[in-house]
């Protein structure tokens, strides 16, 4: 039997859907959202997996088959000059959605209570959505 798929943490989707590398003939690659995230926060935010899984409440794991998936994916774009166009997802906006006034790091929550942001450790946070 499968295991039911667990919601996955994504604070906002994407402001960015598609990159374009001037190469129409290709099909575009299609990338969730979720692995648009898992990029965010290990290679743009710098947090180690197990705090960028807590962010997304997943496994350590689920987040690494992610994020290989996302990297993947950004490589063949590269090397092929393929589009990436980014699915939007329904996973945002869930209760307990903190955003940074100091550096801007939105993310979201339900299993704990932040009273400083991970990303510049900064305690000028605010909750956007509470439960």
């Amino acid at each position: 039997m499968v295991r039911p798929k667990i919601k996955r943490q994504i604070s906002k989707n994407p402001e960015q859907r598609c990159f374009n590398q001037n190469n129409n003939n290709l099909p575009a690659i299609k990338m969730v959202a979720d692995e648009y995230e898992a990029i965010r926060l290990k290679d743009y935010h710098n947090f180690n997996q197990k705090e960028s899984a807590e962010l997304m409440n997943i496994s350590q794991s689920t987040f690494h088959r992610i994020l290989n998936s996302a990297r993947k994916k950004i490589a063949k774009s590269l090397i092929e000059g393929r589009k990436i166009n980014i699915i939007e997802t329904d996973n945002i906006n869930e209760p307990n959605t903190y955003h940074c006034k100091k550096c801007g790091f939105q993310w979201n929550n339900n299993n704990k209570k932040y009273t400083e942001c991970p990303d510049c450790k900064s305690k000028d946070i605010e909750l956007l959505i509470e439960e």
